[in-house]
């Protein structure tokens, strides 16, 4: 359900700075998606235990305990421990040396966003979101209000956008939660549906519509 929600957020395209668009509305060139796992509150597995060097007793040739800063240190001279035999040099090849030769591909377009994001949720009505992005490159940042609630975007740090280009999220967000809007905001009147937004502030380009 929250991974459906995510979606459907991320897959909202451009939108006119008067007037707010459905995300069904928008052409999307392929599906958007989120990298890397959503935390759900799941603890992580416990670490593995670490490995712990153990001396035979028969091979405990001398031993020696001192204190030393409020602590005893013990040092031990034992038997000779046998080694693991030494990796073998890698013979280079014809394949390898052609492998090396071959030109690297171009690196995928990616971006980096900075978002604030501060959530309302006024009684008897559904959050709403007012975001400041400030877009990669020399983009002047923006100012939009949201029918989703950014909230849900906080559980990760990477996706694909509908373009194509993976994006990084960095992210301070917080919630109104007394339920007061101050007079100066006037929030948007969204319809029920697929996530939606509207500009208020900032020259929002077709880059930076592209990354919202």
């Amino acid at each position: 359900m929250i991974r459906n929600t995510l979606l459907s957020i991320l897959t909202v395209g451009g939108i006119s700075a008067t007037q707010a668009q459905p995300a069904s509305e928008v052409p999307a060139q392929q599906s958007a998606r989120i990298l890397g796992p959503i935390p759900d509150g799941t603890p992580p597995p416990p670490a593995p235990p670490k490995r712990v060097f153990r001396v035979a007793t028969k091979n405990i040739l001398e031993s020696k305990t001192v204190r030393q800063g409020g602590r005893n240190v013990t040092t031990r001279r034992i038997s000779p421990i046998p080694l693991p035999e030494p990796p073998q040099p890698v013979v280079e090849t014809a394949a390898m040396r052609q492998q090396i030769a071959r030109p690297m591909p171009p690196a995928e377009k990616s971006e980096f966003l900075f978002v604030g994001a501060t959530i309302y949720r006024p009684a008897g009505s559904p959050p709403r979101t007012l975001v400041n992005l400030s877009p990669p490159g020399s983009g002047a940042p923006v100012t939009f209000w949201s029918s989703a609630d950014f909230a849900l975007l906080s559980g990760f740090s990477s996706f694909v956008g509908a373009d194509g280009i993976t994006r990084s999220l960095m992210m301070a967000w917080g919630n109104a939660w007394d339920g007061k809007i101050p007079a100066s905001l006037q929030i948007p009147d969204f319809a029920d549906g697929p996530a939606t937004f509207l500009i208020v502030s900032g020259n929002a380009d077709a880059e930076t519509l592209a990354a919202v």
